[in-house]
């Protein structure tokens, strides 16, 4: 079971998301971190650090995702201070500037996600694009409705094969994962599939590898130190 610590960032800092709500998602520091007192995105990576020399991380550019544009050279800089991370980025409907980001940062790998695609055949077409940086697929669900593109289920045969089951509405908000969806696509023994979203403690991840997730994303549960250092080299065997 991989533990992948999660780092969503906007405004220049890193914050703790709660329940996909953006306006109302607050820097990380002291106040709701065990790990750092410092928003900046080094010291965040650092924290997760303290815990486990992790391997893999999730990065979310929030500013791009919302049209903002990718700052390349940050991201050069910031991600290559890191060179044994595979990270994965979610820079949105930012396609463009994979290929130059990709030169200087070989180990990134995109996040695609179905909430910001209108229509089936344009995520297909980004997936097809990107496919030389090996793509994970994202399913953003809120109240268990996929987000973006509904019809996503019609063309697993398509999909890449890691596949992270996104539950907003449970993001930061420690009320427990789902299991329904996962349940459902394990029984596609190609997908290896990742969970996100209300994930508390050690015993979830546990109910979650037993519903077929090989993998859980975390931000809250690592900050506030529900997941600890024992958990996570218990799991990362």
């Amino acid at each position: 079971m991989k533990i992948i610590p999660v780092l969503d960032y906007m405004d220049g800092r890193v914050v703790l998301a709660q329940g996909g709500q953006r306006a109302s998602y607050q820097a990380v520091g002291k106040d709701n971190s065990s790990l750092v007192s410092d928003h900046s995105i080094q010291a965040v990576i650092d924290g997760y650090l303290t815990l486990y020399p992790f391997k893999n991380m999730y990065i979310a550019d929030l500013d791009c995702i919302g049209g903002q544009g990718l700052d390349i050279p940050f991201w050069s800089e910031t991600l290559n201070a890191y060179p044994t991370i595979e990270f994965w980025l979610d820079l949105g409907l930012e396609v463009k500037s994979w290929a130059e980001l990709a030169q200087q940062c070989p180990l990134i790998r995109p996040i695609v996600g179905t909430e910001l695609f209108k229509s089936l055949s344009d995520l297909q077409q980004v997936l097809s694009q990107l496919q030389a940086y090996r793509p994970i697929l994202s399913i953003d669900m809120k109240h268990d409705q996929i987000l973006g593109v509904t019809d996503i289920l019609e063309i697993r045969e398509d999909w890449p094969e890691e596949v992270i089951l996104l539950s907003l509405e449970r993001v930061g908000t420690a009320n427990g994962p789902k299991f329904e969806q996962l349940a459902a696509l394990s029984r596609d023994s190609r997908l290896t599939l990742y969970s996100g979203g209300g994930t508390r403690h050690s015993k979830d991840i546990v109910a979650l590898a037993e519903a077929g997730a090989e993998g859980v994303l975390l931000a809250k549960a690592l900050h506030d130190g529900s997941i600890g250092k024992d958990d996570i080299e218990r799991f990362n065997r």
